[in-house]
């Protein structure tokens, strides 16, 4: 519903109109330090516009139109603490979607747009983009340049939707709190089977993979490679301060904690060490052969 006046209401014991403003507005949201207030409305032309208004004076600071994509808006909300401004469009189905996404600490700056809602970091830094069976990491000062992270023979999760006739897939994306790393949960795998399973048990198995069914991988933002994996594991999470991941088994009874940052078991490293000097030896051994076959001669 389009409203022409926006009231700005103080809750107290007895609730004080403190603002009422002729703005055109369909959908707001107030800023997380309460000094501004975003008003947005669809355009006679097709397209959307966002305003942002001062709490204190009531004036306009900025607006910005945008492409709504045949859409409409349905929600504006201020994210990663009010750094990023993200307006919300739908059609007539709730697969028909598009979020748009501005950086808004200074002169807003259009960041992109999605047609699925981006997870964003806590510091404002990334942007997630849930794939089929990872997902695309996005710098926000680069959005041009995304980078895939996909593991492969995963599987995403899927759903069958029977509007479109087809399978739909949602890996679920979560940042840390510090932002240096992305959780990726849901996935599952497709029949690997880890290398020297045959010979090693998994636990002392150096290029062990995750074994069949449901895993959750831990990316690194800045260089962009796995740094964990939990096979079994079906849903995990972040404690507050980061210092501890929990992942739930697949049978759903129990919860494992882990310490942040990871580091590989000590058998893990035990099996790489034992392999490297396998290696090693039968290089020398073999040069040795080699020498007393040339010699010998």
């Amino acid at each position: 519903v389009t409203v022409n006046e926006v009231l700005c209401w103080k809750l107290d014991q007895v609730p004080v109109l403190t603002k009422q403003l002729p703005i055109t507005a369909s959908v707001g949201a107030f800023s997380p330090d309460l000094t501004s207030f975003a008003a947005a409305d669809d355009l006679p032309d097709g397209n959307g516009q966002i305003a942002m208004w001062d709490m204190m004076t009531g004036e306009k600071r900025w607006s910005v139109t945008f492409n709504e994509h045949g859409l409409y808006l349905h929600s504006i909300s201020f994210i990663a603490n009010g750094k990023i401004l993200s307006a919300d469009c739908l059609g007539n189905s709730e697969l028909d979607r598009r979020t748009t996404l501005w950086d808004v600490t200074s002169t807003p700056k259009e960041i992109g747009s999605f047609l699925d809602k981006p997870t964003v970091s806590p510091d404002a830094a990334w942007l997630a983009i849930p794939l089929d069976s990872g997902a695309k990491l996005i710098r926000v000062s680069a959005p041009e340049s995304g980078v895939d992270l996909i593991v492969n023979g995963d599987l995403g999760p899927s759903a069958f939707v029977p509007v479109i006739g087809a399978m739909v897939v949602w890996p679920t994306l979560s940042f840390s709190p510090d932002s240096k790393m992305i959780l990726v949960t849901g996935l599952g795998r497709s029949g690997h089977k880890p290398f020297l399973d045959d010979w090693l048990p998994q636990k002392f198995n150096p290029f062990r993979g995750s074994p069949d069914g449901r895993v959750v991988r831990v990316w690194d933002t800045a260089s962009r490679r796995e740094v964990a994996a939990f096979g079994q594991s079906s849903e995990a999470w972040f404690s507050p301060d980061g210092q501890v991941l929990a992942t739930l088994r697949k049978d759903r009874k129990a919860i494992d904690l882990w310490k942040v940052p990871f580091r590989p078991s000590l058998w893990h490293a035990l099996g790489w060490t034992v392999i490297v000097w396998l290696i090693v030896v039968s290089i020398c051994w073999l040069g040795i052969k080699i020498r007393r076959k040339m010699f010998s001669r």
